[in-house]
Order: structure tokens, then sequence, then C-alpha cells
């Protein structure tokens, strides 16, 4: 098993990679002592991945974030506090999909005012 503790600001993630043979599953272990398990991300071959920062008008935030949640591409959508109101994970094959996401679904909702689209490097 690969362990390693990351950092994302607000303190450090424990991210796990279990290790097994085709037929058997790896072992997991708990997280060491006064680190936070929070979920566990499979991230697909050849899939380009981008965090989509929304900026939306006063009172739109909860509608934005539940009318993108479980759409097609979209990995995750949160609400949080600070010079933006909802952060998007998207996934999609290509670039120009990404693009496509993000002038369709996010663009054409009422209440968005900007979006930046930071694409992942890994």
């Amino acid at each position: 098993m690969t362990e390693s503790p990351t950092c994302c600001g607000m303190g450090a993630i424990y991210a796990a990679t279990v290790n097994g043979t085709p037929g058997q599953p790896g072992l997991q272990s708990a997280p060491p002592e006064g680190m936070l398990f929070e979920r566990t991300i499979f991230r697909r071959l050849n899939v380009v991945r981008a965090f989509i920062l929304i900026e939306v008008a006063a009172g739109y935030s909860s509608a934005i974030a539940e009318n993108l949640s479980g759409g097609k591409g979209f990995v995750d959508v949160v609400r949080v506090t600070g010079p933006v109101d909802v952060i998007a994970v998207v996934e999609a094959s290509t670039l120009p999909e990404i693009s496509a996401l993000v002038s369709d679904r996010i663009h054409s909702l009422q209440g968005v005012m900007r979006t930046t689209t930071c694409v992942a490097l890994h």
C-alpha cells in the first residue's frame, strides 16, 4: 500500500493507493492518527479533468450547485466560501468537451456571472 498525506490549504487529507493482485483485493488500513480520511476518487486514464470556479449572483449558488450536481461530466459540485461561490470538478475525453460543458451547461444558467477554468496537469 502506498500512503501519502497531501495538503489543500485547509489541513491534511489522507490519500492511499491500495495495491492488490487480480482476484485478490488489496488491504486497506485506517489513516494515521490525526489524519482525516475523506474519500477515494478513482481516475480514468486519458481523461481531462478541470476545476471550474463559478462566481454567481447573490441567492443563486444553491440552485446552480443543485442543477449541475450529477450531470454528465460533473464529478463533484460544491458551494464554497471565498472569492468564488461554487466549484465544479468536471471530466471529459478532450479539452473541447470541457469547453462545451462550461459554455453549454454552466454559462447558460441564470445567475452565473463569471467562470474560471483550471485544467489539471496530471
